[in-house]
């Protein structure tokens, strides 16, 4: 990924020469997206990548740096280094549990082709994983698809749906994951082409059973349609220019004249529905141009009972980052009940419904240059606790869990940190990923989407062995 650090540089001409003018006119009346600089707006919706630089205080942090067990939570702790096809379950000293890998589902060679010639498309590894206490795991595939293994990494199935993000467990055994999917929009006379992202229900074998459109439900609600239209007006000049700026970027970044050439074509067949290559470099190069992921959601939960003017059981609690939102959506009616935003929280990520009916949310905090982790009252959007300390910041990514012992684990994603704090904000356990990709120098370390604290003894002994 060394050549990461270029495009970065490429961009900020791109955007400073070409994206200058998308930015609403009537600031008083924009959406606080388009009230940012267009430099940050397009920097903040580069795809991921799987290495991030290490901080001079951090490089001798490897494992588990902090443990204090008297006020800890103790457990296990389940996560995935996103540059790997596997996952591992740790106990509070660092030391392995369990672990699941397999090969199941990563890129093909035609798909590594694509990478060589667009660094940033990175989707090898897994992007999340929920495990089971049978030992079961659930395996998000970037942009690819729901793989099961079973606890000896046994291949159950592989759902090539487009999944990314998060996915929830239902009581039935279903599987409640977001989905991308390319749709043609009209708006405003024009037709755009953009990422759909959809809630999609499999069922235990993996095979779909629903699939609702988060576009067409946010269009159908008079509190979130300004926003999407906003969204989607900032959007519509690049698709009158056949996006100038992707074919100039293209054309600085790719040297071999038969590449710049096939990466041209795959521009103008995405636009024009007839792309050639496959389903996840599609959705891959749709993501790396910020008005052909309009909305972005990144979070889901399961509502666990039902909550006095929120939701009730079995609805959704989703977060849609392009819009700063947070909402609660029925998927039996495919109606919004309750938004909150987005003036409170950028670029947010994993919501979640606490035993108090708060909420919980990682407030990324992308264009204010610092993150905090935020409880709001879902009735009255005040925030009635939160954690910010000086240098915390993930741009994007990033994951909070409350604790049964009231502590809060909360993932810093992009420094590869994952830390434990009281509700007074004492820092009582952290852990800096070890998965370095120069380990002698200590200059990348691969970044962790989520971690989960599970109950100690959280899986159960395969039948027949004592525990």
């Amino acid at each position: 990924m060394r050549a990461t650090p270029n495009i970065f540089l490429i961009l900020l001409v791109l955007i400073l020469l070409a994206l200058g003018t998308t930015a609403c006119p009537d600031r008083r009346n924009s959406p606080p997206d388009s009230r940012r600089s267009p430099i940050k707006r397009q920097l903040s919706a580069l795809p991921y990548v799987n290495w991030v630089p290490v901080k001079p205080e951090d490089r001798n942090r490897r494992g588990v740096t902090r443990n204090n067990p008297e006020r800890a939570h103790n457990g296990s702790n389940l996560y995935c280094s996103l540059p790997r096809a596997r996952a591992d379950l740790m106990d509070m000293f660092g030391r392995t549990i369990h672990s699941w890998t397999s090969r199941a589902g990563q890129p093909t060679a035609a798909e590594r082709e694509w990478q060589r010639l667009w660094p940033h498309l990175d989707f090898a590894g897994w992007q999340h994983v929920r495990a089971t206490p049978a030992g079961d795991l659930f395996v998000i595939l970037h942009l690819h698809g729901v793989l099961k293994l079973d606890r000896n990494s046994r291949t159950q199935w592989l759902a090539a749906v487009g999944a990314h993000h998060d996915l929830d467990l239902a009581d039935n055994g279903e599987i409640y994951t977001l989905a991308a999917d390319r749709i043609r929009l009209r708006h405003r006379g024009q037709t755009l082409t953009i990422l759909d992202d959809l809630v999609l229900v499999l069922g235990p074998d993996g095979v779909p059973r629903r699939r609702l459109s988060l576009v067409r439900a946010l269009q159908g609600d008079p509190r979130t349609a300004p926003l999407l239209r906003k969204k989607l007006d900032a959007a519509a000049p690049h698709f009158a220019n056949h996006f100038a700026s992707q074919a100039l970027l293209a054309h600085l970044l790719v040297k071999n004249k038969d590449n710049l050439k096939r990466t041209g074509e795959a521009f103008k067949q995405i636009l024009d529905g007839h792309f050639t290559g496959s389903k996840r470099i599609e959705r891959m190069l749709m993501t790396s141009m910020l008005p052909m992921d309009p909305i972005h959601a990144n979070g889901l939960q399961i509502l666990p009972r039902d909550v006095s003017q929120l939701g009730r059981r079995g609805d959704l609690l989703i977060s849609i980052r392009e819009l700063d939102l947070l909402l609660v959506l029925d998927p039996r009616q495919g109606k919004i009940r309750w938004t909150l935003g987005p003036d409170i929280t950028q670029r947010q990520h994993q919501p979640s419904l606490l035993d108090n009916n708060h909420l919980l949310v990682f407030d990324n905090g992308t264009f204010a240059g610092r993150s905090r982790v935020l409880e709001l009252d879902p009735v009255t959007s005040k925030i009635v606790w939160s954690y910010q300390a000086p240098g915390f910041f993930s741009p994007i990514r990033g994951g909070c869990q409350r604790l049964p012992n009231g502590n809060t684990l909360i993932v810093e994603s992009e420094r590869g940190r994952a830390f434990e704090v009281t509700p007074d904000k004492t820092l009582v356990w952290e852990f800096f990923n070890p998965d370095l990709k120069d380990p002698y120098m200590g200059r990348q370390r691969a970044p962790i989407y989520r971690m989960t604290r599970l109950p100690v003894g959280f899986l159960v002994p395969p039948r027949g062995l004592a525990p």
